[in-house]
């Protein structure tokens, strides 16, 4: 068991490794949303907070989530566009993004789902550790954060078919996702979700090596210094 100064290492070395690291929403088995909004202003953001708050199991987890930082919760374009939204764990932000497609219900969703993330910040910034530290193969990595998130999306929706039935949650903010964690990985590798995380693995791997190398370079130029005296 590793203890919460350790964890704290961990997370402070993973992000120095990455530079960011982000988590990304995954691919869903399938899209039932026909409604379309033209929404592109940040009160939709503020509208799904306040009526995420409305479930009581919701603001607890909002309240233990900001025990460790405050979160935003911003609208964003670039990674979002292809995947929904993203936890972007150094600083603590929740990038959603709001197209054509949008609806309340899906904006509510990604939140929460991305809040879930950000509920399990420090297992992400273990497995980068273990990556970063060679601990982890590629594949292996890639299946465990996938893992990680796809217990996260189970825990979301069923707190998303709980504010559903108890009249919270608009029925949009349904989320239909595969229980069995071989299909749903199955789905992330199809749709490329499971590549961007393969390539977040490269780059701390490269930011790894790259840090090694300098410490060691430093570490050769201060000998030879003290030779030189």
């Amino acid at each position: 068991m590793v203890n919460l100064e350790n964890l704290e290492k961990m997370k402070y070395l993973a992000l120095t490794f990455l530079g960011i690291f982000l988590v990304t929403s995954p691919i869903t088995a399938s899209n039932t949303q026909t409604a379309t909004f033209l929404v592109d202003h940040p009160s939709y953001i503020n509208d799904a907070l306040k009526t995420l708050h409305k479930l009581p199991e919701v603001k607890a987890l909002f309240q233990r989530v900001e025990k460790e930082g405050v979160i935003h919760v911003t609208q964003n374009h670039s990674i979002t566009a292809q995947f929904g939204a993203f936890w972007e764990g150094y600083s603590r932000n929740i990038l959603v993004n709001i197209g054509p497609k949008s609806t309340p219900g899906t904006i509510l969703c990604s939140i929460l789902f991305e809040l879930h993330n950000a509920a399990t910040d420090r297992d992400f910034a273990k497995l980068a550790f273990q990556a970063s530290s060679g601990k982890l193969t590629k594949q292996e990595y890639v299946e465990k954060v996938e893992r990680l998130e796809h217990s996260n999306a189970i825990k979301t929706v069923r707190l998303l078919e709980k504010g559903i039935r108890e009249g919270y949650f608009p029925k949009t903010a349904r989320w239909p996702i595969f229980e069995n964690f071989e299909d749903h990985f199955r789905l992330q590798k199809q749709t490329g979700h499971s590549q961007w995380i393969a390539n977040r693995y490269d780059e701390i791997r490269a930011r790894s090596y790259n840090n090694s190398f300098n410490t060691i370079a430093q570490r050769d130029r201060a000998e030879s210094y003290s030779h030189e005296q």
